[in-house]
């Protein structure tokens, strides 16, 4: 059910929803588990009556419509990989373009007024009332973001590298649902772990039982 509870579309009127898949085909990688999240989240959503609109960033597009796609839902759902501690070139390249085509209806200014330029930065945006969520996909295991003493010094991805994401979101008028992070899926990628992880972030009562962002310490263990 991803995060959405069953009674989220009558009660919050949040119909819909538009998927960026950033699964960036470079350097042999094809994507293909972004562009499987992406499909197991429209499938769901889907079955769950949600209008679902999805773009990825590998295929040709034209920004102003996908700002146009932006500004008309209700949730935007992000799926994309971290290479080298942040977003790929493609999807960043997507954000700058399609943001920047839809200034209009998406952010025309910071929220600052020239008679009090010191306060009110980044009110500006016109999404307030909508929700975003991501996911991402990671070589490092979530060992190396909790233990003391070890690489990401104990801060979280959205604490860390997602900091400024969620800044970028927050700037346009958004507000954050909790997203979802797949760990060590390159180098210890094993179809039973995906498949951990796949039952994980779509079933309703591991979602509802989720801390933060992180599996719980025994789905970790299963999919390990």
């Amino acid at each position: 059910m991803i995060i959405f509870a069953p009674d989220f579309i009558n009660k919050r009127k949040m119909k819909k929803i538009f998927i960026i898949n950033g699964g960036q085909e470079f350097h042999g990688g094809h994507g293909t588990l972004n562009a499987s999240i992406t499909e197991w989240t429209r499938q769901t959503l889907e079955e769950l009556g949600y209008q679902v609109q999805s773009t990825c960033i590998n295929d040709t597009y034209e920004p102003r419509a996908e700002a146009e796609k932006i500004a008309g839902a209700d949730v935007i759902i992000y799926h994309t990989p971290i290479w080298w501690f942040q977003v790929p070139y493609g999807l960043k390249q997507y954000i700058d373009e399609v943001f920047n085509a839809g200034m209009d209806i998406i952010c025309p200014n910071d929220g600052r007024s020239s008679a009090n330029p010191d306060i009110n930065y980044g009110t500006g945006g016109l999404m307030q009332g909508k929700k975003y969520m991501v996911t991402t996909t990671w070589n490092a295991p979530l060992a190396s973001f909790t233990q003391p003493n070890d690489f990401f010094d104990q801060i979280s991805v959205d604490d860390g590298v997602l900091f400024g994401f969620h800044k970028m979101n927050k700037f346009v008028g958004l507000s954050p649902l909790e997203g979802f992070h797949f760990y060590d899926v390159r180098k210890n990628g094993t179809p039973e772990r995906i498949e951990a992880y796949k039952q994980a972030y779509l079933v309703p009562t591991k979602l509802c039982n989720r801390k933060a962002v992180y599996l719980s310490r025994e789905t970790q263990e299963h999919a390990d």
